[in-house]
């Protein structure tokens, strides 16, 4: 299953497509989903997603522009900003 957006297969069908569930996050957004899939008996795995560290390292004291084309920017600037330089803050 992918995020959702409106060029994206509808939600049902792809349930019956679906082997299981990686939830990215703690927010509730994919609580009704996860409910569905684990009712089928389908795993719904939980999932939290770490930079790694060279990456980081690499762009440490860089300026660069960062763009977020997914479903929840704001999810995606808050760990870019939490993964900067500590000193600075």
């Amino acid at each position: 299953m992918f995020p959702a957006g409106p060029l994206r297969a509808p939600l049902q069908a792809q349930f019956e497509r679906t082997d299981a569930l990686i939830v990215v996050g703690d927010g509730p957004a994919a609580k009704a989903v996860a409910a569905v899939l684990a009712a089928r008996g389908k795993p719904v795995l939980p999932a939290h997603l770490k930079p790694h560290d060279r990456s980081v390292a690499s762009l440490r004291g860089k300026r660069a522009l960062a763009f977020a084309g997914i479903g929840d920017p704001a999810r995606f600037f808050r760990t870019l900003r939490g993964s900067g330089d500590r000193s600075r803050r």
